[in-house]
């Protein structure tokens, strides 16, 4: 069990650049869906609809990387400040390093199958653009 508060904060770095990743994506992501929104082409409607699936497992990847931030803060928190509070201090921080741990893990699954994904739909997308010419 960890027993210093500054090592739940040392991991923050890693998880602001998964955010800032994964934020880079929902934006290209989001600037594709619009151009093939506003193309209007027929034949990829279910490409767009499965674009959209996907900025939604982008968006909980997010979600999940920002519980895991906040969880690692408050663990440094009850390690650092509360060590000579009354509770039991050492249990909340590892509590809240396994929720961070877990929370990652889950986005990380979702980053994972977005890429998988991805280059499925780009596989179709590419498919029926030769198809329409």
């Amino acid at each position: 069990m960890m027993e210093k508060w500054y090592l739940p904060i040392t991991i923050i770095p890693a998880v602001g650049l998964l955010l800032i990743s994964t934020s880079n994506l929902i934006n290209g992501l989001s600037q594709e869906i619009a151009q093939l929104i506003k193309d209007k082409n027929p034949r990829l409607r279910d490409i767009i609809e499965m674009k959209i699936v996907q900025l939604g497992r982008l968006n909980r990847a997010m979600v999940g990387f920002y519980i895991s931030a906040a969880c690692l803060v408050l663990a440094s928190f009850f390690s650092g400040l509360l060590t000579n509070a009354m509770i039991n201090h050492k249990l909340y921080m590892f509590v809240f390093m396994i929720l961070s741990i877990g929370s990652s893990f889950v986005s990380i699954v979702f980053l994972s199958i977005y890429s998988l994904m991805a280059v499925r739909i780009k596989k179709e997308q590419f498919k029926r653009s030769l198809e329409a010419k």
